[in-house]
């Protein structure tokens, strides 16, 4: 039998396939190369479709607008999603521990990664959702301290009943602030976090009830609370409030007029997003005096501070 006939020769040297060897790894380098510049930029381009390094930084949270009565009273609201932000120190030792003690950094982070991605899986791309999301972790981990991820992920959670965030959440099932609530409190908001649905003290009162005491007995024993506290807390009876706005139907027509004046000066996003805290003259004793008898008279708007504190105007007349 004749010697078989090779489709390649090797050089003398030995160093470098000819012929149709050569063609194979010639065209096996120039895959490899393509497939790194379509990686190269696929990770380019979802780079930019998450939020920046300047928008985690900066990341704005969207706020309800709040209008008050010349004595303080609210009276009404505007607002995509019921959040009133405040800073950390505003919120309880005993809140940011029991948000530590159910889950850790780690916990918190997912938890604020699927608030920042807002992204719906689909199936036909759920590894570019992926990578996306690998992209958008390793950015909020090396941009953001672990007290700034602690205030956004309170600031931002959702916390049932159409409450965003523990402030919200503290007024709508305690009826308070968040500055004032006990540590039994505390731990029940916390314990909503992770399915404000079926640990929801209106809805589901016996598992709040076992869901909240767990929280307590995590603070406990990881040493965030003394064995006295986790005692009292343990057996504190909840009280909830079912707070409704009992001025706002007084105010109708008057937030009516004060909503169109804002959002035709500063747009709909500033009006239901952004945090507004309006002060005005309206009078809600002499409104239920005249409101049937008369028509009502002029109001002012005292003024008008953004969610950082900077007065944005003041003693605009707002004719009802």
């Amino acid at each position: 039998m004749g010697n078989t006939q090779h489709s390649y020769r090797v050089s003398k040297d030995g160093s470098f396939p000819t012929g149709r060897g050569r063609f194979v790894l010639l065209v096996c380098i120039s895959v490899i190369a393509l497939g790194f510049g379509v990686a190269v930029q696929g990770y380019l381009y979802l780079s930019r479709k998450i939020p920046s390094v300047e928008k985690l930084k900066n990341y704005e949270l969207r706020a309800a607008s709040q209008v008050f009565a010349d004595n303080g009273d609210l009276i009404g609201e505007f607002y995509t999603q019921r959040r009133y932000v405040v800073p950390i120190q505003e919120k309880p030792q005993a809140l940011q521990d029991a948000c530590w003690a159910m889950g850790g950094e780690e916990h918190i982070k997912a938890s604020l990664f699927r608030s920042l991605s807002r992204t719906k899986p689909k199936a036909r791309n759920q590894i570019i959702q992926k990578v996306e999301a690998a992209l958008l972790w390793n950015r909020i981990d090396k941009t953001l301290t672990k007290e700034r991820v602690l205030c956004l992920y309170m600031n931002e959670v959702y916390l049932g009943n159409g409450a965003f965030g523990v402030e919200a959440a503290a007024r709508t099932y305690f009826g308070k602030n968040v500055k004032d609530l006990t540590i039994a409190e505390c731990a029940t908001i916390v314990s909503l976090a992770d399915d404000p649905y079926h640990f929801s003290p209106i809805r589901k009162p016996q598992a709040a009830l076992e869901r909240r005491n767990h929280v307590l007995q995590r603070m406990w024993k990881n040493g965030k609370i003394a064995q006295a506290e986790y005692d009292k807390a343990r057996h504190e009876e909840p009280v909830l409030v079912e707070k409704t706005n009992r001025h706002r139907e007084k105010a109708a027509d008057f937030l009516q007029h004060v909503r169109e004046y804002i959002e035709n000066k500063y747009g709909a996003e500033v009006v239901y997003q952004g945090g507004l805290s309006v002060y005005t003259t309206f009078d809600l004793a002499s409104t239920e005096t005249v409101q049937e008898a008369m028509p009502l008279p002029t109001f002012y708007i005292r003024r008008i501070v953004d969610k950082r504190g900077r007065v944005l105007e003041e003693n605009r007349s707002v004719d009802k």
